[in-house]
């Protein structure tokens, strides 16, 4: 019954040959434990009996017992009054084995009666299989069994889902722990059952090969654990992890961990979609109303008294292909891989159709579908009819009549990201056309089309589509942007990215190239500062392998262990929980850009030789230039790489009351001229961010109150630093300045407005550039000297939210109506935000408005710091009329998703503000505009 342990003196085997061993001694052993069990059966029942069968639930159904593993038995009969003597005859000899059995002795009622009460029990027995003895007990009981369980998924699988999050609670993430539970953990072996388990239901499809794969190699690392220590245990401890590696034949400890983190991730990766899926199925849905056209609650259909439902219910298999609830295909133009007619296989089990076979024997390959009682569960699966395939099943291009815009006037919205504002019609581009089916099964709306689900755009070349983003009909999948956009508009939302959307722009879409252009760049940054809603999106452009190809640094650093408990993640996960960490603190800094992807790649140097920091900043300045950003700002970056440990190190290990310690922090800042405070800024924030990624162990409230007091001190003595630089005009908006009357010209998404000064000239133009659905990305404005009748120049950068931009001709022609007082931006802007539906995203930090002191002796300047939406420059412009204000220049800078606006401003004399009342009713008006 056990395996051959290796030697010492034996050479290490080569990785393939070794697993293929492993898997080879698992099913010897499934084999000669099958004969023996059905032996013992054999030998115990009287002579010409029938009646009684051995079933196998667990992982020797599943044909996967390790050394240490649990024998789970069950003893099927019809009531015999014998089975007690029957089933000693088959237990002592298994005890006195020494193998680990848990048994029990059912009638089929009995046990389908424990399976309902016992979500444990209810399990193992979706996976029984037949070892000996009756066949058509065992299928008598597995089809019992499966009709209970599908009759009532919507209770159980909510029960499930609360079950694995105590679980995790408990046990933790696989991929990040030092020491962990191979099977319980989030991420493992338990996880791969639970999937399985949801399959049999028809919820969802059955686990993929690549969770197959993951699922394996766990299992190979399980048994060569037994193996190892020769104990029944699951928790791979740093002592035994470099034997283990030598029993599979990796190189080391650190290789194995890294195997297990990739294995993990793609197992909870998976698992985070299915439960997405099982949440929708639980929640019950509510369906239009076609008189008042308003969602109303349907609720399940109740299961009768013995568990089976009636002929409408869950259970019903009839064209399960057409009838399943949970089916989502945002896209009609991929065919559906469910086959119509046929049966769900049970989890993990093949499905390759004939019809009319019962489940075959414990080690037959099981081909049955349509009609059939579903094949021995532990062998793999290949589909669930109706289910979509994760990752490969449903496109996304978003094709008409998956969804309604609302009828004619709708708008639509996504909050913390771009809104569509349609007037008079509605935006079919954008939004398809409703479509609603009438097939409709178990008192459910069979799928999204049926319940005219509505695809709502959340960004350029992304919409919303039952609590996913898919892409947009019509995305320029050339476009080499589009991965990043698409990325951040979910991150943004706070939705996932739909795996059928990932897996295309994987396959098909376009990547930037060196050096990035500037949209790919702004939108990374918008990824990364939505926070903690990025890492999901991050996760999933990772898993399908489009983060190592977007910065191939980064396969140095990922799931690469870090051998400190202080640590709570691989360095590839810390660098991407810092960044979302660095989020909240985007208002703390001048350059949120320039903090997130700092905080980014502040460990990058993790994968190389030597310092981290050191080689950090040489892997921050070639990534640094190749994502595009100016030679000033790679310095920068380069500068905050290298010195990420500088703050806290010397807070908590110099005395900060010494000049000298100021002194030294001031000479590493100074590295780049004239921004010292800028870096100043970034290292306290991206200290406060890596020091919360790390874990409490390494970040608290007297480290923090140290770090503090230490940048503080910095800051005082840094006299003053930079302040804001004052707009300027280059020689083609001069000479625009120069034409008698107003002139407008727009050449792309460069906007450039020559005019009359007057007050609220700049959020008037705002407002005419929002009401085109144009986002502003930069603005400058400026009244030049000498211009004799004060021209004042608005420069605009704007690029459309979604879709095309407006036609150039259209804006122009509407910013001159404006200029002529011919247009009320006012009011239809006011109109269109009553229509607007907001939809909640990510928590963002709030804004921060701050009036800079001594940056200009003829102006007030005001700071603005926030989160960028529509109309974000209109807003601000408004409530500094309100104020009686007038902007005299502008600098208007959106980086990512962050907006940081300065604007000068003087009272009606022309005057700067002085008075500290007025001050803070200036800064007052902007925040509650803002709010």
């Amino acid at each position: 019954m056990t395996l051959a342990h290796r030697t010492a003196g034996d050479p290490p085997p080569n990785a393939e040959a070794a697993r293929a061993a492993l898997a080879a001694a698992r099913a010897a052993r499934a084999g000669e434990l099958d004969r023996w069990l059905a032996g013992l059966l054999a030998g115990a029942l009287p002579a010409g009996a029938d009646g009684v069968a051995l079933a196998a639930v667990g992982s020797h159904a599943r044909r996967e017992l390790t050394p240490g593993g649990d024998l789970d038995l069950v003893l099927l009969h019809r009531g015999r009054a014998d089975v007690a003597e029957i089933a000693d005859r088959v237990w002592y000899p298994v005890w006195d084995s020494g193998l680990r059995l848990d048994h029990s002795v059912r009638t089929v009622n009995e046990a389908r009666t424990v399976a309902r009460g016992d979500m444990k029990a209810a399990l193992g027995l979706l996976s029984v299989r037949r070892v000996a003895g009756d066949h058509a007990l065992v299928d008598e009981l597995r089809a019992a069994v499966l009709t209970d369980w599908r009759a009532d998924a919507r209770v159980r699988l909510a029960e499930l889902a609360a079950m694995c999050r105590e679980r995790w609670e408990k046990q933790g993430e696989l991929a990040f722990l030092l020491e962990p539970d191979l099977k319980e953990a989030h991420g493992g072996l338990r996880d791969v059952h639970v999937m399985q388990a949801v399959a049999a239901s028809w919820v969802a499809s059955a686990p993929d090969a690549r969770v197959k794969a993951a699922h394996d190699l766990l299992l190979d690392i399980r048994h060569a654990l037994h193996e190892v220590t020769g104990r029944s245990t699951d928790r791979l401890v740093l002592q035994e992890q470099e034997a283990v590696a030598q029993t599979l034949g990796v190189l080391d400890a650190d290789v194995l961990q890294r195997s297990i983190a990739e294995a993990a991730r793609t197992i909870t990766y998976t698992g985070d979609h299915l439960w997405r899926r099982v949440e929708r199925f639980t929640t019950p849905r509510r369906t239009p109303n076609p008189e008042t056209n308003t969602p109303s609650p349907n609720p399940p259909t109740p299961s009768t008294s013995d568990g089976n439902t009636s002929a409408t219910n869950a259970s019903d298999t009839s064209n399960p292909a057409t009838s399943t609830p949970h089916t989502n295909t945002p896209d009609a133009s991929t065919p559906d891989t469910g086959t119509s007619g046929t049966s769900a296989p049970d989890a993990g089990t093949p499905a390759t159709g004939t019809s009319g076979t019962s489940a075959p024997d414990a080690g037959t390959p099981a081909t049955g579908t349509s009609g059939t009682s579903a094949p021995d569960a532990g062998t793999p699966a290949t589909g669930t009819p109706g289910a979509s395939t994760s990752g490969t099943s449903t496109s996304d291009t978003g094709t008409s009549g998956t969804g309604t815009s609302g009828g004619a006037g709708a708008s639509t919205s996504s909050a913390n990201g771009p809104r569509s504002h349609t007037s008079g019609k509605s935006n079919a581009a954008a939004l398809g056309t409703g479509s609603r089916g009438s097939y409709v099964r178990s008192g459910y709306l069979s799928s999204s089309e049926s319940r005219g689900v509505e695809r709502r755009p959340v960004g350029d070349g992304a919409v919303e589509h039952e609590g996913e983003v898919v892409l947009a009909r019509g995305a320029d999948l050339g476009d080499p942007a589009l991965v990043l956009r698409v990325a951040a508009a979910a991150a943004q939302a706070g939705l996932p990215l739909a795996p059928a959307t990932v897996a295309r722009l994987a396959e098909k879409a376009t990547l930037p190239g060196t050096p990035w252009p500037a949209g790919a760049r702004d939108a990374l940054v918008s990824l990364l500062g939505a926070g903690p809603a990025a890492i999901g999106v991050w996760e999933a452009l990772d898993q399908a392998g489009l983060i190592v190809r977007l910065i191939p640094d980064w396969e140095r650093v990922r799931n690469r262990p870090q051998r400190n408990p202080v640590h709570r993640f691989t360095v590839d996960r810390h660098l991407v929980e810092t960044a979302a960490g660095a989020a909240a603190l985007t208002r703390e800094v001048a350059r949120p850009d320039l903090l997130l992807v700092g905080a980014l790649l502040h460990d990058i140097g993790k994968g190389w030789p030597g310092d981290h920091s050191t080689s950090g900043a040489v892997v921050a300045r070639d990534l640094g230039a190749s994502l595009g950003f100016p030679e000033g700002d790679v310095q920068v970056l380069e500068t905050v790489v290298r010195h990420h440990l500088l703050l806290p190190d010397t807070a908590t290990r110099r005395d900060i009351d010494d000049p000298a310690t100021v002194k030294t922090v001031i000479s590493a800042v100074s590295a780049v001229p004239g921004r010292e405070r800028e870096i100043l800024e970034l290292l306290a924030a991206l200290a406060i961010a890596d020091g919360n990624a790390t874990g409490p162990a390494a970040w608290g409230p007297w480290k923090a109150g140290l770090v503090a007091e230490l940048a503080r001190r910095v800051t005082a003595a840094l006299s003053g630093g930079t302040p804001p630089p004052a707009p300027e005009l280059g020689p083609d908006q001069l000479a625009l300045a120069r034409h008698d009357g107003a002139a407008v010209r727009v050449t792309g998404s460069h906007i450039v407005i020559a005019a009359p000064d007057r007050p609220g000239l700049l959020w008037r133009a705002a407002g005419v550039l929002a009401l085109h659905r144009l986002v502003v990305r930069t603005a400058r404005t400026v009244s030049p000297p000498h211009s004799g009748a004060g021209t004042a120049v608005l420069d605009f950068t704007a690029v459309p939210e979604y879709g095309t931009p407006p036609d150039p001709a259209t804006l122009e022609a509407d910013l001159r109506r404006m200029l002529a007082d011919r247009l009320d931006v006012a009011a239809r802007l006011e109109r269109r935000a009553r229509a607007v539906r907001v939809r909640p995203g990510v928590t963002v930090p709030p804004p921060r408005v701050s009036i800079v002191d001594d940056a200009s002796s003829t102006a007030t300047v005001v700071e603005v710091r926030a989160h960028d939406r529509p109309g974000l420059l209109w807003r601000i412009g408004q409530a500094l009329g309100t104020c009686g204000l007038h902007v005299r220049a502008a600098r208007v800078d959106t980086l990512g998703a962050e907006a940081v606006d300065v604007f000068y401003v003087v009272d009606e004399e022309d005057r700067p503000l002085t008075d500290p009342a007025a001050l803070s009713s200036v800064r007052a008006a902007v925040l509650a505009a803002l709010s």
